[in-house]
Formats: structure tokens, sequence, C-alpha cells
């Protein structure tokens, strides 16, 4: 995946629009975007004491396939928790066998241990694998919350629906388009994990495209205009259509 005025600002400062995780396991789409104001003492991790032993995060998993950790951060958690959701959408929804993916990995960049790392900007998907760059899918929840992680990786396992469909030869605007197909399931209500209305998701997803391409605007309005038609219209096939 590759990567505005007064005016904006006082409006996004107003919007309420970010993805929270939950204790019960559902997210919701409320709160505010965040500031750029310094973080207050509750903000700030307790210092461990010499005396005190770090438990070991527990192993992540997507639908039980282990997910390569070489980057910790709370995101990850967000990116598995999105993952499932998508993967469990296109799975019940696709009339053809959906491949899941079969790897997952959380990087700290790009390197050179694997192909598809060394092809890794941002985020990707690349031989089965969804693989991402933890600092950037941070900068992503810092801008939009959790609902924008959910937009980024819905366009990632949009590229699975392409490749185990047939629809698109990896097209980034029929990827968006795909993750607004998705992402109406969720305004719609038919996520278990996930839910928000059409001005929140929208939200999302324009901070998550102003992030990813450095706030390019051309870009941005592109991706968002690909993103709206799947969230409108739903379809795979119109995707297909508009988007090929």
């Amino acid at each position: 995946m590759n990567r505005n005025g007064k005016t904006w600002v006082s409006a996004l400062a107003a919007v309420s629009a970010l993805l929270v995780l939950s204790g019960c396991g559902t997210s919701t789409v409320e709160g505010t975007p965040a500031t750029d104001a310094a973080p207050t003492t509750s903000d700030l991790v307790p210092l461990i004491s010499p005396d005190q032993t770090l438990e070991p995060a527990p192993a992540l998993n997507v639908n039980g396939v282990p997910v390569v950790v070489e980057m910790e951060s709370p995101v990850n958690q967000v990116v598995v928790k999105a993952a499932e959701d998508v993967t469990e959408f296109w799975a019940n929804k696709l009339p053809t066998e959906f491949n899941l993916p079969k790897g997952y990995a959380a990087l700290p960049a790009s390197s050179s241990k694997t192909e598809c790392y060394a092809k890794l900007d941002f985020a990707r998907f690349c031989q089965g694998e969804m693989i991402w760059e933890v600092p950037q899918m941070e900068a992503v929840q810092a801008k939009g919350g959790d609902g924008s992680v959910l937009v980024v990786v819905g366009h990632e396992i949009g590229h699975r629906v392409q490749s185990s469909t047939g629809i698109s030869k990896g097209g980034e605007r029929n990827a968006d388009c795909l993750s607004g197909v998705y992402l109406a399931s969720v305004r719609d209500g038919k996520s278990s994990r996930f839910k928000g209305n059409d001005e929140r998701i929208r939200f999302a997803a324009n901070n998550a495209f102003k992030t990813i391409q450095y706030g390019d605007e051309t870009i941005v309005r592109e991706r968002m205009a690909a993103f709206a038609d799947g969230l409108r219209l739903g379809s795979v096939e119109q995707c297909s259509a508009l988007h090929p």
C-alpha cells in the first residue's frame, strides 16, 4: 500500500470518529481525533522496578495463523482483531472459496530477511502474507484511531480477495474499493467486532489515506473516491467494473 487549510483543521477537530477497543471485544466508532498535545502523566507507562519481572506478551495469531512479531506494539493487537474480522467477512461473502492469508508479520521496517520483507513500504500483501511496518501503523492509528487501522487492513486483505477471485490484477484502487465493501458491513451492523456510522467510517478512511500518502490531496481524493464507491455500493462486481 503506497502513501489541508484552517477549515479542515477546525472541521476535523469537531468530528468524533475513532474506533476504540472496548473490554467486551466490540469496537465502537466514537471519541475525538488525536491531537498534538503533550502526554499527561496518566498517559505514561510506569517503569519496571529492578525486582519485578516482565511477563512475556501472549503470542498473537489470526484465526490460528501465527503472527511474526519483530516489533512489539499495542497497535498489533488492533491489526490482528481487524484481520480476523475482515477475513471472516470475505469467507462468508464470496461465492467461491476465499484463500485465507497464510502468514502475518509486524516489522520495524523493511529488511532483506525475505523477498516480501524487502519490498515492504508501510503495509503489503505479498506471497500470501500480510506484513506491516509497526511505526507506520502507529502513525495511522494516531491520526485516525483504530478505524483508520481497520481501513488499511481492509485494503491489504482486499489484495487477497483479488488473488482468490481473479477480479483484479492487484489494482490499488480496486483494493480501496474492496475495503469500502467490507466497511459497509461494519456500518450496517454485520460485524461482531466493530461498529460505526457512515460519517465516522469516512473520517477514518480519509485520515488513513492522508497519513499513507503524506497529505498528497490528489491521491487522497482518488483513494477516497474508490473507497466511497465500495462503501456506497457494497459490491465486489461494482468494484471490479469501476476500478479494474
